[in-house]
């Protein structure tokens, strides 16, 4: 297979160090092979048994690290983020389930479906970086863990903060942070579960901003009552259109906001926090609450807390614009798990093999990811910047079925990525809009499989 087939890869792991430049070039190859048919197994994406051999033999290789891995896709995300005034750190959790992977070893408890028999699996944190239009750069960090067998993780009142599942979203806070440049913002974005004390004492300490779900109903100071009831007295502050991605809708909301502060927690002050001198936050809240949500459908009601000042309806609007870009880490999942990659089908025997499949499964499924969406923000940038040259004229021939080679400069992103998502099922009629993951998946499949012939018959 040409090196150059899935040139992303190399370009995307050029600087891995694994000790051993056999081991490196090993890599290299097994994700290009992997990145052609990302929903495939092992035995199926890699046709040669030589490579098949050699894919398993380098998961199973000490020298090779889920963190080494990760920190060369981790530089490159780094330097993807130079130049932004604006980045967003989007952060999430979710579970893999290998339930019905008996002979895996390693797995712990991911819940259900009865305490007394609970699936079986892995728990994986990510953060991702983005641009404020949505352009997704890359990842920030990674955490991948298991919990005891037929237990649940480090939540008890007596623990430390560090020893809770929950600290990873202190930890994603604070590794994200190293990869920003001083010219460069950085707005760490997460779902009612990082509304935590803690979180926010880190972001007031390190200089970090956050637009965070709200989960607890906290004392105000200064008032006699808690948040809920301050958002009820507050003056409305205008009305909104937002999408609301998870029913395909649009949605008129109500806003509110308010400078607000809150107290350090009594068993955080005593017991977690190492800055016992400082004992509260001071915050924004930005209420979005839907009016007149259609009969059948869950309204939408977020409640924002944010360090960003929010002094008119114009900047609640840019924090509430900031949270809506949260959903981007929720579609990776769907294409790291179920979509496009599939990784829960995957049957290898370790956890600690498993955690480096996974890891470089995530900046195979960040790749698919970016290229619907490069074609959304950037759709009239060259086809080159997302196609190698061997793909930009096979897809040239096959559309236009023709022999000869293209001449001239070449289309834009959106031109090509149209054509691809074509092969997958895609109309492309004049009412359509963009085409998804799913159809551009499938197109892609089929381009690779072109592109072999192609430089077979070239």
């Amino acid at each position: 297979m040409n090196a150059k087939k899935v040139g992303w890869v190399k370009d995307e792991f050029k600087e891995i160090s694994l000790g051993d430049q056999r081991l490196n070039e090993r890599l290299i190859k097994t994700a290009e092979l992997l990145a052609i048919r990302p929903s495939e197994s092992i035995n199926r994406a890699i046709e040669d048994a030589a490579d098949k051999k050699a894919a398993y033999r380098l998961f199973d290789n000490d020298k090779c690290t889920s963190e080494k891995i990760f920190s060369v896709h981790q530089k490159r995300t780094m330097e993807r983020m130079n130049g932004h005034r604006i980045v967003l750190s989007i952060h999430d959790t979710t579970f893999l389930n290998y339930n019905g992977h008996k002979a895996t070893e390693g797995l712990g408890s991911i819940g259900g479906p009865s305490e007394e028999n609970p699936a079986q699996g892995l728990i994986f944190h990510a953060g991702l970086a983005a641009t404020a239009s949505g352009l997704v750069l890359g990842l920030q960090n990674l955490k991948i863990w298991s919990r005891p067998k037929n237990g649940i993780g480090e939540r008890s009142a007596d623990c430390k903060a560090e020893e809770k599942e929950s600290y990873r979203w202190i930890t994603g806070m604070r590794e994200a942070k190293k990869l920003y440049s001083p010219e460069t913002q950085m707005i760490f974005i997460a779902d009612r579960e990082g509304d935590m004390f803690e979180l926010f004492l880190e972001a007031q300490q390190t200089g970090c901003d956050v637009v965070i779900r709200n989960k607890h109903d906290r004392m105000i100071i200064g008032t006699d009552y808690y948040l809920s009831w301050h958002l009820d007295r507050l003056s409305d502050g205008g009305t909104l259109e937002v999408d609301d991605t998870k029913n395909n809708r649009k949605a008129i909301v109500k806003v509110t906001y308010s400078k607000i502060a809150f107290n350090n927690p009594k068993e955080a002050r005593a017991k977690h926090l190492a800055r016992k001198d400082i004992d509260r936050v001071e915050m924004y809240i930005v209420e979005a609450k839907e009016i007149d949500p259609p009969e059948g459908i869950e309204d939408l009601h977020w409640k924002l807390l944010t360090t960003l000042p929010v002094e008119s309806k114009e900047m609640a609007e840019e924090v509430i614009g900031y949270y809506r870009k949260r959903w981007h880490i929720e579609s990776f999942y769907k294409v790291f798990k179920k979509g496009c990659c599939d990784v829960e089908s995957c049957c290898l025997q370790d956890s600690d093999n498993l955690e480096k499949y996974l890891t470089l499964f995530a900046v195979i499924a960040w790749r698919i990811y970016w290229m619907v969406h490069i074609n959304r923000i950037s759709p009239t940038a060259p086809c080159t910047d997302v196609l190698t040259d061997l793909e930009y004229k096979t897809l040239h021939c096959r559309s236009n079925k023709t022999k000869e080679l293209p001449n001239g400069p070449p289309p834009s992103v959106r031109e090509v990525i149209r054509l691809i998502a074509k092969m997958g099922g895609f109309n492309g009629r004049k009412g359509d809009k963009e085409p998804g993951m799913i159809t551009l998946w499938r197109g892609w499949i089929r381009l690779q499989d072109m592109v072999e012939m192609y430089e077979i018959m070239s």
